[in-house]
């Protein structure tokens, strides 16, 4: 993982509460980002697995957190997130959408010592 790392991400809400479940998205995630990456540079995975985890982690965290936040309704609501994360000359995608009703499905694809482009593809 080198010292410099680019992320930006775009969410788009659906459903009667989208916008403040986009809104909360936006606010915890690239915090638990930053979290997640320096918790797992402790430890002994190498740079393109500690990325994927920590992008994986990070997900899970939010739609966990806004699950147990009183303050945002997402009983029927909910929001999409597209995340991108660039390492040196690695880039990193990541996708979360509703693949059906109440199943969400998380991509990440991954561009090896290549500017932007894809040479790998993950789906957790």
């Amino acid at each position: 993982m080198s010292s410099t790392i680019f992320s930006s991400k775009v969410f788009d809400g659906h459903g009667k509460e989208g916008h403040t479940c986009a809104l909360f998205c936006k606010e915890y995630l690239p915090e638990m980002l930053e979290e997640n990456l320096l918790k797992l540079c402790r430890n002994d995975l190498d740079g393109q697995h500690l990325i994927e985890a920590a992008i994986h982690q990070s997900f899970l965290s939010c739609n966990n957190a806004i699950h147990n936040c009183t303050q945002v309704d997402d009983t029927l609501s909910g929001t999409t997130a597209v995340g991108i994360l660039i390492d040196g000359h690695d880039m990193y995608i990541a996708n979360v959408s509703y693949r059906s009703v109440g199943r969400q499905a998380l991509t990440i694809v991954e561009g090896k010592n290549s500017p932007f482009g894809a040479t790998g593809l993950l789906v957790l």
